[in-house]
């Protein structure tokens, strides 16, 4: 029974996992929609601000961001 709880609660927390992933991929995808380029710095303060479910943590931004630009979605400018 105690591990029927455990796998539950292991599919509840993969599920709000994945729907936190698409919030923020959402929200990075329609502000760089909205800006064309944006610095990073102000990429990831306007994510965190414009998400208003949860406030993401900065591991799992960097993580989606380091995703679009690994599957050429955003690109970086070296400066």
């Amino acid at each position: 029974n105690n591990t029927k709880n455990t796998n539950e609660e292991e599919k509840d927390i993969f599920q709000i996992s994945q729907y936190r992933k698409n919030i923020i991929d959402s929200n990075i995808v329609r502000l760089m929609k909205y800006k064309k380029r944006c610095e990073f710095n102000e990429l990831v303060k306007s994510v965190i601000e414009s998400i208003k479910e949860f406030t993401p943590d900065l591991f799992s931004l960097k993580e989606r961001l380091e995703y679009f630009c690994e599957r050429l979605i955003i690109k970086r400018e070296d400066t």
